[in-house]
């Protein structure tokens, strides 16, 4: 296992906090732009109160941000891979490349959903806190405080639906995922840099230890 040091782990958290900022400095652009579209375009954004508009625009905003600096952490812990750990890791990237290429449209999406699972929750709970504020925050009898509320619960109540959902994902199977769990396996990766032959002859060797050290509890 290979030990970090210090200066790595400062380089990935300089890595995280450059791609934070700048996510948010995409979101609140594109937001302020989106906005000042809409304000000229759209009765309903124009009706919205401040406060509306301000909590639309910080949860933009927070989405980019969050997104990617988690995409620059995965992109600079990427760049770390060195000899036989990238040639090991870049053999597995080409595996589910290829295993994706063979899958169907259905296969794909269930692939897919398993990986994002969480982004999926997230994403609903954002989109439902945007469209039940658009019509919520219309209510001129409310308070800001009671709006908010109200529309915190119709987000909580989607994001629980939504975990319902996607909970129901481990049940569902795509193409070739027990080859693709297998590669991915930490103490099989190093047999991806084996030519086919070597790796076949390894695996061999793998089940036939395995198999005396069966032998071996039963006596």
């Amino acid at each position: 296992m290979k030990i970090v040091s210090a200066e790595e782990v400062n380089a990935y958290q300089d890595a995280v906090i450059r791609g934070g900022l700048k996510g948010a400095a995409v979101g609140l652009g594109s937001g302020l732009a989106t906005a000042a579209i809409l304000s000229r375009t759209w009765s309903g954004w124009r009706q919205l109160t401040p406060p509306a508009k301000a909590f639309g625009l910080t949860m933009l905003t927070a989405a980019c941000a969050i997104t990617n600096a988690e995409n620059s952490g995965r992109a600079f812990e990427r760049a770390q891979w060195r000899d036989e750990g990238a040639a090991a890791m870049e053999a597995i990237a080409k595996r589910e490349r290829q295993a994706w290429e063979a899958m169907g449209t259905k296969d794909k999406a269930i692939k897919w959903a398993k990986e994002h699972r969480y982004k999926i929750v997230a994403g609903s709970w954002v989109a439902a806190m945007a469209v039940s504020s658009l019509t919520i925050f219309r209510d001129r009898y409310q308070s800001f405080p009671q709006k908010l509320v109200q529309a915190r619960m119709w987000a909580q109540g989607t994001t629980i639906a939504m975990l319902i959902a996607t909970a129901g994902l481990t049940t569902l199977h795509f193409k070739g995922e027990d080859e693709l769990s297998e590669a991915e396996n930490p103490e099989h990766s190093w047999m991806a840099v084996l030519p086919d032959e070597e790796r076949r002859k390894e695996l061999q060797k793998l089940e036939q230890a395995h198999g005396n050290g069966k032998g071996e509890k039963e006596h």
